[in-house]
């Protein structure tokens, strides 16, 4: 699965819990069923998992409260894996510190094994290694019997399967060695990871592993037994890549609105139509103000049979100065999407601006910036006019392209000399091209007030 797909697939998974966690919220209630009870705990930790905000927000703020008072402040047992996996998640080695001591020193045996399941929530690798250090080092504060919660506690967190692979290449032999020179120890922890591994680049790291550790210290049978333990995880990718597109295009197609969080302010939009070739492909460009209400590191337009060209996307900030770099673009066709995956989030409450170049082409079917011709002294002329009810305006120029995403608009058309163009405002200027006279630029006056993409129009 790509990353632009998870993202949707989180996307849509969340929509599905937007009703129930209004209804359940954060915090228990005397109330509360046992059924209640639970379902809050599932939901919570869908929602951290997926670093909805409010979430962790919600985690880390009894987290640190807790830190402040560990004697005094009271966190419901029922939330306590929540809370105590994200303040680690979103903390650093002094937060999971704090949670091993009173792992160390509590005398409660339920608090220490939630402590247990959870140290290995960290994000950072030299503590979940330092966690899972703990099973093969004699007096760690760790019982044996014990030892069965430490690995899953730091694969089944998002980012601990990575932490996990690693500890294994690094360690292998200390936990041959510690666990009386038995090979089926490390086998467990394969089998383990198996169960968890979610990318074909896990499984053929794994399997390198095999090939150029294991398999230079031990003899054939712990190869194999090795490699058959990764079935599971071969067998899950298979099931993967056999439906996955599948499930992908039904979700998609049950979810074709854009993201919430940003919203556009206003457009400009320069457009050079070209009705004399033979291919009849007018170039573009388009300057997008937005604002953003929601923190995000994507940014996603509508866009149908254009091209952007990649290398020349600019995005910066103008409440802060600061260059945005896209990581990745994708593009949707089923929901004429393009995503842009961002090196850094976009905060909410701040602007900024999106330039883009592109190509489209003026086609015949009466929809987006489209050509038709009438005779004329038995001469055929070209010319382009734009219908963009209900959602064409994604095939002049990207946008935000639903009716609910008002802005101002400022259009200028580059045309030949010896013909006009019109749009919804009067011309404010007109300039001959410096390199191209015979190309006269009208630029059209601002929309006085914000309005849908589908209104905007010029021929």
């Amino acid at each position: 699965m790509s990353e632009y797909d998870h993202h949707t697939f989180k996307k849509y998974v969340l929509r599905l819990f937007e009703n129930v966690n209004d209804t359940l919220g954060f915090e228990e209630q005397e109330t509360d069923s046992h059924t209640t009870i639970i379902n809050r705990n599932l939901i919570m930790s869908w929602l951290c998992n997926y670093e909805v905000k409010s979430c962790t927000d919600y985690a880390t703020r009894e987290f640190a409260a807790l830190m402040n008072d560990p004697d005094g402040y009271y966190i419901s047992p029922n939330l306590k894996s929540v809370v105590y996996c994200n303040g680690l998640r979103f903390g650093g080695e002094e937060e999971w510190d704090f949670l091993w001591n009173r792992y160390l020193n509590h005398n409660v045996n339920t608090e220490q094994i939630i402590i247990l399941g959870v140290l290995g929530c960290t994000k950072n690798e030299t503590l979940a290694h330092r966690y899972l250090r703990t099973t093969i080092t004699a007096d760690s504060g760790v019982r044996s019997q014990d030892y069965y919660r430490i690995y899953p506690s730091v694969y089944n967190n998002p980012y601990g399967v990575e932490h996990a692979i690693s500890f294994l290449e690094e360690n292998y032999l200390n936990i041959y060695e510690y666990n009386n020179n038995s090979t089926s120890s490390i086998i467990s922890v394969i089998s383990g990871i198996s169960d968890v591994i979610s990318t074909q680049e896990q499984v053929d790291r794994v399997k390198e592993f095999i090939a150029n550790k294991l398999s230079q210290e031990f003899d054939s049978n712990v190869t194999t037994s090795a490699l058959n333990s990764l079935s599971t995880a071969e067998n899950n990718l298979l099931w993967l890549n056999t439906y996955g597109s599948t499930i992908m295009t039904w979700i998609k197609q049950q979810d074709y609105r854009l993201p919430n969080g940003i919203v556009p302010d206003n457009y400009y939009v320069v457009l050079k139509p070209n009705l004399d070739g033979d291919t009849f492909q007018f170039e573009g460009r388009v300057n997008i103000l937005i604002n953003v209400t929601e923190n995000t590191d994507r940014i996603t337009l509508h866009a149908e049979d254009i091209e952007i060209d990649n290398t020349t996307i600019d995005i910066q900030s103008i409440t802060v100065s600061a260059h945005i770099v896209v990581e990745t673009i994708t593009y949707d066709s089923l929901r004429q999407f393009y995503d842009f995956k961002l090196d850094q989030e976009l905060v909410a409450g701040r602007r900024y601006r999106i330039l883009l170049f592109y190509k489209g082409y003026h086609r015949e079917d009466m929809s987006g910036f489209y050509r038709s011709y009438y005779d004329k002294d038995n001469e055929k002329r070209w010319l382009a006019s734009t219908q963009f009810q209900p959602a064409s305006a994604r095939r002049a120029f990207p946008c935000f392209d639903e009716p609910g995403l008002k802005a101002k608009f400022r259009v200028t058309i580059g045309r030949t000399n010896n013909t006009h163009a019109l749009s919804n405002m009067p011309v404010q200027s007109t300039v001959t091209d410096e390199l191209e006279p015979n190309i006269e630029w009208d630029n059209f006056q601002e929309t006085p007030m914000p309005i849908s993409t589908y209104l905007i129009a010029f021929v």
